[in-house]
């Protein structure tokens, strides 16, 4: 008990000593505004005041603006860098999750295109930039083929618009001579 009472009390002296140097430290920082200490004695620089907003522009820029969806994310960086002079913007910001004020304006944005995109899936702006890619493409194709059928998967067979595909032990399906993983078009039909 003796033992955890000095140790206890050396922690709190230490911490005491860190706090003043700490202090001393931040009065002498010509940019001290910036700069910013966690509780476990690591000095960082504290993100500007409306980045957050920022982020939540730049994913909707994604949605609305076909220019701006065709930037690499070294210049959506650097659009960011323009915006917050003097705050080092690093690319990883575009891998960091959505949070849920970005996703509600993102999908404000979306529905007025009549999009629609899983913003639990594609949930960094990098994954939406690139869904996005995805569905413009689709949609600015002109050699583009559209089906509207019903595909019905059993343990057995596949069922396409009232026909079947016995599916092969193999787990393929056979059509115009082509063999077809069951699997694969599975997940493909369900990816949508």
């Amino acid at each position: 008990m003796i033992k955890d009472t000095r140790i206890k009390a050396a922690n709190m002296e230490l911490q005491s000593i860190l706090k003043d140097a700490a202090d001393q430290w931040f009065a002498n920082q010509p940019d001290n505004a910036r700069l910013t200490m966690s509780p476990d004695k690591r000095v960082y620089r504290a993100r500007p005041k409306g980045f957050s907003k920022a982020i939540s522009n730049v994913c909707v820029l994604l949605v609305e603006s076909t220019l701006f969806r065709r930037k690499t994310n070294q210049q959506i960086v650097e659009h960011l860098q323009g915006l917050f002079s003097g705050y080092p913007v690093s690319i990883t910001v575009l891998n960091k999750p959505l949070l849920p004020s970005h996703k509600t304006a993102i999908q404000s944005a979306l529905n007025g295109k009549g999009w629609k995109i899983d913003l639990d899936r594609q949930n960094t702006p990098s994954k939406l930039k690139r869904a996005l890619r995805a569905i413009a493409a689709g949609q600015e194709a002109t050699d583009k083929r559209t089906f509207d059928a019903t595909v019905i998967f059993t343990t057995s067979s596949v069922i396409v618009n009232d026909r079947e595909y016995k599916i092969s032990s193999e787990g393929r399906i056979r059509k115009n001579g082509r063999w077809i993983a069951v699997d694969t078009l599975e997940s493909l039909l369900s990816s949508s």
